[in-house]
């Protein structure tokens, strides 16, 4: 198996990562979303009701300190607000961008110096031979060509899928602009790499 799907999480620096995000959090930080994360109430919202703008969504589910916008990414990385936001979070959702590298880009271009990217993305290695021994690698291939990378062919993009693996994520952050990225993992979960970037203060934009 790949060094990618090693049951070795580092529990006490992702421990400590959560400690910092909570007081951030707690301290007013603006946070910006990219994708519908789990546990904010707004799946339970969208199965209510019929189609609806953002604003309807938002006010449906409770959330009056949340703004929600539909739009394109592909130009994220120009478009993006300069140093807008203390925290950044983005759940399963880079690798089905039709231009992932622009929407990291500009990921980093709208942290604040000292904020954080927080990327959850599937666990495994950017090498098919290295996912040989991944107990759902066949499964993820085939979520990967059947729906993750369709998505992104479709509207001319990059195709990444499901299955373009922690090397790569790696780099593309690091192509970003990241100096500081970090892969974590839980101890209960085989399926999800959590990449913790930090944007270092005083650095320059590498794009």
């Amino acid at each position: 198996m790949c060094n990618a799907c090693l049951p070795t999480p580092s529990t006490t620096a992702a421990e400590a990562f959560a400690g910092e995000l909570l007081e951030t959090l707690n301290r007013g930080a603006l946070a910006l979303m990219i994708s519908i994360g789990h546990r904010t109430g707004l799946f339970d919202a969208l199965s209510d009701l019929p189609p609806a703008d953002c604003d309807t969504i938002a006010a449906h589910a409770g959330l009056d300190n949340v703004t929600l916008e539909g739009r394109d990414l592909s130009d994220f990385g120009v478009t993006a607000e300069q140093d807008a936001f203390q925290l950044i979070t983005a759940f399963d959702a880079i690798h089905d961008q039709a231009a992932p590298q622009s929407v990291l880009n500009g990921v980093y271009r709208s942290l604040s110096p000292g904020g954080s990217f927080l990327m959850q993305d599937i666990r495994a290695s950017s090498h098919l031979e290295n996912n040989l021994g991944h107990p759902i690698a066949p499964l993820l291939y085939t979520l990967s060509t059947m729906h993750c990378m369709t998505v992104s062919l479709a509207q001319g993009g990059a195709g990444l899928g499901t299955m373009w693996g922690e090397e790569l994520a790696t780099d593309m952050l690091q192509q970003a602009g990241f100096d500081e990225v970090r892969v974590e993992r839980l101890a209960h979960d085989f399926q999800n790499n959590f990449y913790v970037a930090r944007k270092v203060p005083g650095t320059v934009e590498a794009h």
